[in-house]
């Protein structure tokens, strides 16, 4: 024990002896650094900057984005003025969710509802007094009234294509190998067979068995009515203008008899307007 104890002294001795050291060093390094001169604008780091004015991100900024008033609404004479003030509400509120932001962005949002009813209000009264701006007016969407008004223009078209010169009118169907020309070939085929019209079927893909007697088209798609280039297609060929440029498309795809019917007779009719001007 007698030689133990002076070894466990020097060894204290030392280790305090070593933290005074090391606190000469870190005074005397503190005071370099005061000595040395401020660091420059280019020498900081922004990041860790407190206020950082030019990237819009400090506590000044804040107050800034805080401080700017609500435009009165009333004072707001024009539509997209009116948007504006809205929609910087709206990202006051969403970006500061405040009640007094939030507050502020509904204050205007019923305000802008109120001009909407108000509008819609006064558009109704106007059509009220001014029927020849109302489409429903002329047109109306009353079941009864529709389904009869659609039943007459119907017994109208079944007249009109009776009535229809049938030498002076033809159709030509364009058929591919495709499953949409499987179903729309015997459509086409009771729709000329049912109203008299003469059909000339022609295959832009070879051979179609499901239809024997069509001829090929060699080419003629590229240049009726413009170029077709969906099939299969249906179109209306004026006979004394049998060039195909001159034809008009009735329908591509799948089209019911009904619906082909009354765009044979629009077709029709307009020819017949262009044809009388």
């Amino acid at each position: 024990r007698r030689r133990f104890l002076p070894r466990v002294f020097f060894h204290h001795k030392e280790h305090t002896m070593t933290r005074i050291a090391h606190l000469f060093l870190a005074a005397a390094l503190a005071a370099a650094a005061a000595s040395l001169p401020a660091q420059t604008f280019w020498e900081r780091d922004i990041w860790r900057e407190p206020e950082r004015p030019f990237l819009f991100y400090g506590e000044s900024a804040e107050k800034e984005r805080k401080a700017l008033p609500a435009r009165p609404l009333e004072a707001i004479t024009s539509l997209a003025e009116l948007k504006a003030e809205r929609e910087r509400r709206l990202e006051r509120a969403v970006m500061d969710p405040s009640r007094e932001n939030v507050l502020a962005y509904l204050e205007a949002n019923a305000f802008v509802q109120q001009k909407a009813a108000a509008f819609s209000d006064a558009w109704r009264d106007t059509l009220l007094q001014n029927p020849r701006f109302d489409w429903t007016a002329l047109h109306p969407t009353v079941n009864l009234a529709s389904t009869t008004l659609s039943r007459e223009r119907e017994q109208s078209v079944e007249q009109g294509l009776h009535a229809l010169p049938k030498s002076d009118w033809g159709l030509i169907f364009f058929a591919d190998g495709s499953r949409l020309t499987e179903l729309m070939a015997p459509i086409a085929r009771r729709f000329a067979a049912g109203y008299g019209f003469e059909l000339v079927t022609l295959s832009v893909s070879g051979d179609l068995p499901l239809m024997p007697g069509a001829a090929a088209a060699a080419g003629l798609e590229k240049k009726t009515a413009g170029g077709l280039t969906h099939f299969p297609a249906l179109v209306l060929v004026k006979r004394e203008k049998a060039m195909l440029e001159n034809a008009r498309i009735i329908a591509t795809g799948v089209v019911d008899s009904t619906e082909i019917g009354r765009r044979l007779m629009r077709l029709t009719e307009n020819h017949q307007k262009e044809t009388t001007r």
